[in-house]
């Protein structure tokens, strides 16, 4: 099983909860993401509703809520490691099938290092376009507009060493920059920037800066783009640029377009359309769609209408497509144009719009161009070799759309083209691409600090009353990555076991213990309780957060309680102030 801290990490970054929601209950899609009758209890009106954005569930009949694990957990009666593991097994994800878990803070330390060093790095990169003429002017000519600069925070960046010298400046080790793909070591064993002379793009993920892409603002040579190399927070197949904006701005425009590079992705927020997004100097890839199909809108591949975008297109379409994506293609037609190129011509924006308004599905297109041209054979043999080709493409459109597809081939060409593809003929295959630690965290409780959760179940462990209490806070520890302990120490209390192998684990220095060795029996329940209630509040937080995304009345009722039950835990927490420490 992978490192605690990363178990969270892979569950909500590589798992989509719909497909296992689906297992048990037939989902209907919605703003937010799909509704579907509670698994937990009977009921006639879907009130159980999965919130893709934040993967994670709520049920507004009987309040059950959480993400992956905590379904499986609640469904299947399984314990936390088993959840983990049949959820490692089902969706083929290798590190959380590996062996005991261990607490690793140094990595999420790193990251954490690895964020702020490239928060800095933003911070510099637009100070310094501030103060370049030859900069601002190249954005002014490109028809980048200052809310534009701003809404994208675009900065530049001159000589290298000066760089390096202002991440010296700001706290930045050269260990971490190198680490975050700021800084490069060459033959001669010096420092270097990465990047130079370029206008900076930050690549930004859940509002973290996680890398940056750099273009050049002339001919002096070097790649026209250069992007961070992968990092333990990026991974340039798994991550899009604009993507925080698509979810905000659906609702004026419903369409979310994926674009080729950053200024089609400026310009095209610039003229309105905000839900556009661009790869980052690679090919569009499965973990790319699987993203932004969690959207719940189509999703619209420009590209160029010359034979490369044709092959482009072909590409994509043997991709593992997911089966809720409504995935379109728009071909430019005029030759050398881009979005950017057309937004800057009268009536842009119209054809634009024009553009991802009639755009057909991928799938269906490609069929329509080789169609057109088996109808128009005569030869027998040309005819066989171009519905060769068609078969290869139907062969991969998801299964729950063939026989959709299967009868529009057979009207199209006239009776001749007669597929028959069994729904479960399709195996797909889910590859892990992300090493251990490569996505960081989406961690709900931010605000709550991790050692005083391993201080909860350091008391549990040296003073056994306390068990029982530290089970109630099971779904938080769950997010958190104690979630096995509590498995653990449940079944050691039960069994009237010996504790001390797992207060090893979580305290091998000992210092918790120590900590509380001396206290009273009363400080130490008063610590206890005043925790637990910080814990709880957090744990509402997390549902806070995703109810927030939900405009429904039952929504709204729900946030009050959470704000009132938030009150009465805060008093709580202040009624167990602690005074003295004996």
């Amino acid at each position: 099983m992978a490192l605690y801290a990363e178990v969270n990490r892979l569950v909500s970054e590589r798992i989509s909860l719909d497909k296992l929601v689906s297992k048990y209950a037939k989902l209907e899609p919605t703003g937010k993401g799909f509704k579907c009758l509670c698994p937990f209890h009977r009921e006639k009106t879907p009130s159980f509703h999965i919130y893709t954005d934040m993967n994670s569930f709520y049920c507004f009949g009987c309040g059950v809520s959480g993400n992956a694990i905590t379904f499986l957990m609640k469904k299947e009666n399984y314990s936390y490691s088993d959840a983990v593991r049949k959820l490692g097994e089902e969706f083929n994800i290798p590190e959380l099938l590996k062996d005991e878990p261990k607490i690793d803070r140094e990595a999420e330390q790193l990251r954490n290092e690895i964020l702020e060093a490239n928060r800095i790095a933003a911070k510099i990169f637009m100070q310094n376009l501030e103060n370049s003429a030859e900069a601002l002017e190249y954005l002014e000519k490109r028809g980048v507009s200052d809310e534009m600069r701003r809404r994208f925070a675009i900065g530049c960046i001159g000589d290298g060493d000066a760089f390096l010298e202002q991440l010296r400046e700001n706290g930045v080790s050269l260990s971490t920059a190198e680490r975050a793909g700021l800084v490069k070591i060459d033959e001669n064993s010096k420092a270097r920037s990465f990047f130079f002379n370029r206008l900076m793009f930050p690549i930004i993920s859940r509002k973290n800066v996680i890398a940056f892409g750099g273009r050049i603002m002339d001919s002096s040579g070097g790649p026209k783009y250069l992007n961070t190399s992968d990092t333990p927070v990026f991974n340039k197949k798994q991550h899009l640029f604009g993507i925080d904006f698509v979810r905000e701005s659906l609702r004026d425009f419903p369409y979310v377009v994926l674009c080729e590079g950053y200024f089609d992705v400026v310009a095209m927020h610039q003229n309105g359309f905000r839900t556009a997004v661009a790869a980052l100097g690679t090919a569009v890839s499965d973990d790319h769609l699987e993203i932004l199909s969690k959207f719940n809108k189509p999703l619209v591949v420009m590209l160029d209408g010359d034979s490369a975008g044709r092959k482009a297109a072909k590409r994509i379409a043997k991709l593992t497509v997911p089966e809720k994506l409504d995935l379109r293609v728009a071909f430019i037609a005029d030759e050398g144009e881009d979005p950017d190129s057309m937004l800057k011509k009268e009536d842009g924006a119209g054809k634009i719009r024009a553009l991802v308004e009639n755009s057909k599905p991928l799938f269906q297109e490609l069929l329509d161009e080789q169609l057109t041209i088996f109808n128009s054979l005569d030869n027998v043999e040309e005819k066989l070799n171009t519905e060769h080709l068609i078969r290869d493409i139907f062969a991969n459109i998801p299964a729950t759309k063939t026989k959709a597809y299967a009868n529009y081939l057979l009207k199209r060409s006239n009776g001749e083209i007669r597929i028959y593809k069994p729904g479960i003929s399709k195996v797909r295959t889910l590859v892990s691409k992300a090493e251990t630690g490569e996505i960081r965290q989406r961690d709900p409780y931010e605000k709550y600090s991790f050692e005083n959760v391993r201080k909860l179940v350091v008391i549990a462990l040296l003073r056994s009353e306390f068990v029982k209490s530290l089970e109630e806070l099971r779904d938080y520890f769950i997010y958190s990555g104690y979630g096995a302990l509590i498995d653990e120490i449940s079944a050691a209390y039960d069994e009237g076991e010996s504790m001390d192998n797992i207060l090893e684990k979580v305290d091998s220095s000992g210092d918790i213990a120590a900590e509380f060795k001396d206290k009273s029996d009363s400080y130490i329940e008063k610590y206890f309780t005043r925790e637990a209630a910080g814990v709880k509040i957090a744990q509402n937080e997390l549902l806070y957060k995703t109810l927030c995304t939900d405009n429904s009345e039952e929504a709204k009722r729900k946030i009050a309680e959470i704000i009132k039950e938030n009150r009465d835990l805060e008093k709580i927490k202040h009624d167990n102030r602690i005074i003295s420490d004996n």
